[in-house]
């Protein structure tokens, strides 16, 4: 038990005086029955000092006492000592009787006093009980205030995108429909105009001379359209013949050609590509590139590990300096080009599709985020940020409250199954 704390003056001036008013407006005869009880323990505490002091004294009083006592009781009539002996019986059965029930009120006011400390301990479990309880329930409202913060942001992102990719699919489509219009005018010309002229009359050039953008153009037309025409009858077998043999001619021939001559090709080559692309419509655009994606697939399939890794090396040699070089807008345009892209293959991937998808490109992400350092880290985040903020500034009241109202079908939705 730890000491008591000393009182000061100040305290104890303060006790004595309520003291003393206690004392003075107490009744007189619970007054007669303090003082009596003080001067009991007064008499008690003098006895005990004596005997304290004068030990020796003490003991030849008891012994006094005693041999009193003792003639006392040999003088007394036998109904003296008889009533003597009773009235001891009945003090000592009293002073048991007083005794068991003192250790008995003992007893019942530490049992009290456990469970009234048994009850405050419950108390304050359950206090703290509740506590953590409406905690962990604040915890969990704020947790789903911040997953439909993030899921409204992602629905508006998500509208935004569909509208820009809508958008850039309108333009794309005038402009396909505006090219194959002109196409088809610039093929007619062509036609009409090889029709008029026998074939002993067409000027036959050579490999020498020089034609102008305009007239290589009708003549690369006119070629194609003849082609088309002649293969128009044949069957897969003779197509695959033929591009097998045109695939070994190619071959063949670039594995003769010098750097110059190769540099020249692949120019002449993705300006001729780039030019085609940028006429052909939609439904051509998406042909070609399934076909072209059908055919790198079957030639990965078959190629080996250190002719996989060397691709990918020069893959990315050369996107990294493609990047380098071009401006804001065109990549702003790529970046758009590949979202639209991305969106319609994942629209047409089925579940095993999407989850080999998404499951690569983890492996892939944090292979990535654990070679960056931290400033790269920074940046990236940087990154994020900024661009989270132009798409936040770029939409209208309208368009946020299209998204509000789309996120709260699609969560009613969610939360019906």
């Amino acid at each position: 038990m730890p000491p008591r704390r000393e009182l000061t003056r100040e305290e104890k001036d303060e006790k004595n005086r309520k003291a003393r008013e206690k004392r003075s407006n107490e009744d007189p005869e619970a007054k007669e029955v303090r003082l009596a009880a003080n001067r009991k323990r007064a008499k008690i505490a003098r006895e005990e000092k004596r005997r304290r002091l004068n030990p020796e004294e003490v003991q030849v009083a008891k012994n006094l006492n005693a041999k009193k006592a003792r003639e006392d009781r040999q003088a007394e009539a036998p109904d003296e000592r008889a009533l003597r002996q009773r009235l001891d019986a009945e003090r000592k059965r009293v002073a048991r009787a007083n005794e068991t029930q003192e250790q008995a009120e003992e007893e019942n006011r530490a049992r009290l006093l456990a469970e009234a400390e048994r009850q405050a301990v419950f108390r304050q479990e359950e206090e703290n009980r509740a506590r953590l309880l409406a905690e962990a329930e604040r915890q969990a409202v704020l947790r789903q205030e911040e997953k439909n913060r993030a899921r409204l942001l992602a629905e508006v992102e998500r509208q935004a995108d569909l509208r820009q990719d809508e958008e850039i699919r309108a333009r794309l489509q005038a402009e396909a429909e505006r090219q194959a219009a002109l196409r088809q005018q610039e093929a007619a010309i062509i036609l009409r105009a090889m029709n008029q002229r026998p074939a002993c009359d067409r000027p036959r050039r050579a490999a020498d001379d020089s034609e102008t953008p305009e007239e290589q153009r009708a003549r690369l037309q006119a070629q194609a359209l003849r082609k088309k025409y002649l293969r128009r009858d044949e069957s897969e077998a003779e197509r695959s013949a033929r591009l097998q043999d045109q695939a070994l001619r190619q071959k063949s021939l670039r594995n003769e050609e010098s750097e110059a001559e190769k540099s020249s090709r692949l120019r002449e080559q993705a300006l001729r590509q780039n030019s085609l692309q940028k006429e052909e419509s939609e439904a051509e655009r998406s042909a070609r590139l399934q076909d072209q994606a059908q055919r790198q697939k079957s030639l990965r399939n078959e190629e080996f590990e250190a002719e996989n890794s060397s691709r990918l090396r020069e893959q990315t040699l050369r996107q990294h300096s493609l990047r380098k070089e071009e401006s804001e807008a065109e990549k702003w345009a790529r970046q758009r080009a590949q979202a639209l892209r991305q969106k319609n293959l994942r629209t047409k991937e089925t579940e095993l599709g999407a989850s080999n998808r998404q499951l690569a490109h983890k492996v892939r992400h944090e292979a990535t985020r654990s070679k960056e350092t931290p400033e790269e880290r920074l940046d990236r985040a940087i990154a994020d940020s900024f661009l989270h903020q132009i798409y936040r500034l770029e939409e209208t009241e309208q368009e946020a409250a299209a998204g509000c109202e789309a996120n709260m079908e699609w969560m009613a939705g969610y939360r019906a199954t």
